[in-house]
This record gives C-alpha cells, structure tokens and sequence, in this order.
C-alpha cells in the first residue's frame, strides 16, 4: 500500500514529496510504520532513497534510476530517518 501511495503522489521530478502524516493515513500505519515500510522498500530497491523532514514533517523520495533517471543520490535514511544527507553527483 506504501508503494502504490508513492507511485500515485511521484511527479516528474526527480524528488517526490508529501507530508508524512497523509502518507500515514494513506497507507492506514503510523508515521513510524509508515518510516519502517520506507526503509523497506529502499533496501529492496524500489526507492533509491527517502528523507523525512522533521521541521516540516515533509517526506521527499527519489525512484531508482530505472524509473527516474538523475545524476543526484541520496544515502538511505537512517533508523531515525533525520540524518540523510546528499553523496556526490555521478
């Protein structure tokens, strides 16, 4: 349900976004869950990466590039899902 909220809210830019708690309650978990299922579906590589803003509470995703080519990469959240921070351009 997590991916198809995503796949319904992507845009043809190369981040997406959308406030966590209507992601939450799109996809019926909390926002936790919600943070848990993202980390999931990174390291399955369906998401090349996620962020979740804590000040704006916004979560910004990125397709891998099969789906969304890019040159910029993001590392995969952190349990705390506040700490991912941009590598290099390719």
């Amino acid at each position: 349900m997590t991916a198809l909220a995503l796949a319904a809210h992507s845009s043809g830019q190369i981040l997406h976004r959308i406030d966590m708690d209507t992601l939450a309650h799109l996809c019926g978990h909390s926002p936790h869950q919600t943070a848990e299922l993202l980390d999931r579906l990174t390291r399955a590589h369906i998401l090349a990466a996620w962020h979740r803003h804590r000040d704006t509470d916004e979560v910004l995703w990125q397709l891998p590039d099969e789906y969304a080519p890019s040159t910029l990469r993001y590392a995969p959240c952190s349990d705390a899902c506040s700490q991912t921070q941009p590598l290099t351009s390719t």
